[in-house]
């Protein structure tokens, strides 16, 4: 969408199973790798496998997936995500779900 490749600020989505549905160039950017790159991956196991301070944060304690599962929008201030090439990436963002009805397809970050 010109709409999101147009923006400054890192934008992709989820799907319910934490794979990449798309991602804006800028976030891409960020990441250290093209769009077609990311499109598809499990977007935990490819940038936030850490926490602040270097510790493991299993997929289940991820804000990401919590969010599109409980179906609960969160902001995080204060995050690490992992470039592609390994160096760490300071963020904050915010994490919405994606409702068709009552049913959570993924997430909006």
């Amino acid at each position: 969408s010109p709409w999101l490749e147009a923006s400054s600020e890192g934008v992709f989505g989820v799907d319910s199973a934490g794979r990449c549905s798309f991602i804006n160039a800028a976030a891409a950017r960020m990441l250290g790798y093209q769009p077609h790159e990311v499109m598809g991956r499990n977007i935990h196991a490819l940038t936030h496998q850490a926490r602040p301070g270097g510790t493991h944060c299993p997929v289940d304690a991820c804000p990401i997936f919590q969010a599109f599962r409980a179906g609960v929008p969160c902001r995080i201030d204060n995050e690490v995500l992992r470039r592609r090439d390994g160096s760490a990436l300071s963020v904050a963002y915010t994490a919405h779900p994606v409702l068709d009805g009552a049913e959570v397809l993924g997430a909006v970050v």
